[in-house]
């Protein structure tokens, strides 16, 4: 265990403690009561001699004393030590071949390597959830000891960016692996009711080509379950059994019900029971247009695509280390204390109902 060789083998010094269960056992637990007999007057006076005999009951006890107070002071040196020094944490599966190129390109290679994952097999380096290791490490930084080194090795697309820079206290190196996968494939559901069809029909077509070659606009004049954007350019009202999470008006006669008072970018919208209706002047003539407009409808989407994290060097913060929350041992010796605890008071009541 690394806490063995840890930056405070000071807890070490408790192992003498050890010494009082073994003491406690040496001494007489039960005292009996001497009673002089009539026939023993006349001999003379003697000190009397006891010999402790030790049960097997008793020797449990004490192994299971000893134990529970070795794994106590373990438990206590893993929380308050920083113990990992130079790390390298690779993601589960990645390539080997890879892995050791970079790390013996950033000189790493003396350095302990620990793979990651969501999976119980990784512990204690298991990621919880929609966890990513850079939040793990700022979760844990506190293990490691002030002037260790870490480098993480991990996919392109596991890693997203967050929207402020995760701040670290060591120096942390993040190298992503190119991931040979091609993104899903994406299909958008349009309805287009308008003199300018064929112009809105090529707009999103030279987005499919402007794109990473996964997304399809597919076009059509009477929207379905999966439609998400309807294009009514028209003065009369639509069929009210029509529906969709965005409308695009040019005209708002067509939904007079509907008060549209709220901004939103450079266009205004209201909420209905057709769906968000939104009301500007939508050009589409200019390739700028085209970008603005495409800029719009991502700013509108509820899942804009994520945006992933690349590879850097994290500059060193001048926040204080944290403190350790907790060793990678942390778990596993807890447990083991506590099955230690029940096996022994399970062992002493039964001794003592005897």
């Amino acid at each position: 265990m690394n806490f063995l060789f840890s930056s405070t083998p000071a807890w070490w010094l408790a192992l003498p403690l050890l010494l009082l269960p073994i003491w406690w056992h040496r001494q007489k637990r039960q005292r009996t009561r001497a009673k002089a007999l009539a026939t023993a007057r006349f001999l003379p006076a003697a000190e009397p001699q006891q010999q402790r005999v030790w049960q097997w009951t008793e020797r449990v006890l004490l192994v299971l004393r000893c134990l529970m107070l070795v794994a106590l002071i373990a438990l206590l040196a893993d929380l308050v030590s920083s113990s990992r020094g130079d790390t390298v944490l690779i993601a589960e599966g990645m390539d080997k071949a890879w892995a050791a190129q970079e790390i013996e390109q950033a000189h790493m290679q003396q350095a302990q390597q620990r793979i990651f994952c969501a999976a119980a097999a990784c512990a204690p380096l298991q990621l919880a959830g929609e966890q990513n290791i850079l939040s793990w490490l700022s979760a844990h930084e506190g293990q490691w000891r002030k002037q260790a080194r870490i480098l993480v090795l991990d996919y392109d697309s596991q890693v997203g960016m967050p929207a402020q820079q995760t701040q670290f206290s060591h120096q942390v190196e993040l190298r992503l692996q190119a991931t040979a996968k091609k993104p899903e494939p994406e299909e958008h559901h349009i309805t287009v009711v308008s003199k300018r069809a064929e112009h809105w029909s090529a707009l999103f077509k030279s987005y499919e080509s402007a794109g990473m070659g996964n997304t399809r606009y597919l076009i059509s004049t009477v929207p379905n379950a999966k439609t998400e954007l309807i294009i009514w350019e028209s003065a009369e009202a639509p069929d009210s059994a029509w529906r969709a999470a965005h409308w695009w008006l040019t005209d708002a006669r067509s939904f007079p019900d509907v008060k549209i008072d709220k901004s939103f970018d450079s266009v205004h919208y209201a909420d209905s029971a057709m769906g968000r209706i939104y009301f500007g002047e939508w050009h589409i003539a200019e390739e700028s247009d085209a970008r603005a407009l495409y800029a719009l409808w991502q700013k509108m989407r509820a899942a804009p695509a994520p945006y992933f994290a690349y590879s850097h060097v994290f500059p060193v913060s001048g926040k204080k280390q944290p403190l350790s929350t907790g060793g990678q041992w942390t778990n596993a010796l807890g447990l083991l204390l506590a099955l230690l605890f029940a096996i022994e008071r399970s062992l002493s009541h039964a001794r003592r109902n005897r």
